[in-house]
């Protein structure tokens, strides 16, 4: 193109200006299309937000309705920590209590252990002995009680808890006795069984002074009568308690040796015996004579140390078969 031409520079200029005014109207257009499609993303925000709950009257409205961001998600609980039970080997009288201290872990720790599987499953890896053995029969049967921990359980105490009821419990409870223990000793296995007996306090009472010591009984005797059985409780242990201190007060006063002349007390506290063995002559060389009745100390250690008779002073025998003593007489 010759750009000295100016029919032909006009016409470039117009095509020009016309491909610019298509540009400009595909950019209007495009302008549109995306105001359009930010409108609707707004609209698809909004029904994705959860929404607040409605205000109640009286209230004034919140500063914004829709939140800015979604919220964080919830922080994990920690739950307490609680000890597991001891192993339970099918012991006889022990599965209630099993149970009861698993039923704390379920109640501290329902995170943990938020299905009927979870806690089957925990209670039967705290099986041992025969107890296990039974819970993997049941297993190998693929049994439903796997799926309810209620069902399980209430299996497990009908097959090794045989609780003392009725007449039995009446039974056992009448046989107790506090015997050598202390009360408060009787008192534990008393309340145990009576749990179970339903008797009342003032039955109850009853059954528990009876099987009290003779002793406890007489101090019983002189006070005024309590009102419940806690409190019949509590006062026999108080004088249990005190008469058993008093009983190792005597005991510890009699073993402090008493201090007395020494001619009738030993060393040890216990009184000198008086003597089997009659007083010996006063010496070897001398006859015996009748009213000297007692030895020189020298000369008695001297038939001691000489091994000689005490009676007498002569060699060859001892006292307790001295011939002269036999006669009654002493020899020179």
């Amino acid at each position: 193109m010759d750009p000295t031409d100016p029919d032909r520079v006009q016409l470039a200029v117009q095509k020009l200006g016309t491909r610019i005014g298509q540009h400009e109207e595909m950019l209007q257009s495009l302008h549109q299309s995306l105001h359009g499609l930010s409108i609707q993303m707004s609209q698809l925000a909004e029904q994705l937000l959860p929404r607040p709950p409605p205000q109640q009257p009286g209230f004034p409205p919140s500063v914004s309705t829709v939140p800015s961001s979604p919220p964080p998600p919830p922080a994990t609980l920690k739950e307490p920590y609680v000890p597991p039970p001891e192993p339970y080997a099918g012991e006889i009288g022990g599965c209630r209590g099993f149970l009861l201290r698993c039923a704390l872990v379920f109640d501290q720790q329902p995170i943990s252990y938020p299905s009927d599987r979870a806690k089957v499953a925990y209670t039967i890896n705290l099986l041992r002995g025969r107890a296990a053995k039974w819970a993997t029969a049941v297993w190998d049967r693929d049994s439903p009680l796997f799926t309810s921990y209620a069902r399980f359980s209430e299996e497990l105490r009908r097959i090794f808890d045989f609780p003392v009821e009725g007449p039995e419990c009446t039974k056992r409870l009448f046989s107790l006795t506090q015997s050598s223990r202390s009360v408060a000793e009787y008192s534990i296995e008393f309340r145990t069984v009576a749990a179970e007996s339903g008797w009342g306090d003032l039955e109850l009472k009853g059954i528990f002074t009876r099987g009290l010591s003779e002793q406890l009984k007489d101090e019983l005797a002189t006070r005024d009568e309590p009102s419940s059985l806690e409190e019949l409780i509590a006062l026999a242990i108080r004088i249990d308690n005190r008469l058993r201190e008093r009983r190792r007060e005597k005991k510890n006063h009699s073993l402090v040796p008493r201090i007395d002349s020494p001619s009738s007390v030993a060393v040890s506290g216990s009184p000198l015996q008086p003597s089997v063995f009659p007083d010996p002559a006063p010496s070897a060389g001398e006859p015996m004579q009748i009213g000297h009745t007692k030895l020189h100390p020298d000369e008695r250690r001297r038939r001691v140390e000489k091994r000689l008779c005490i009676y007498c002073g002569q060699a060859g025998h001892f006292l307790i078969n001295c011939p002269n003593k036999l006669n009654g007489q002493a020899h020179p």
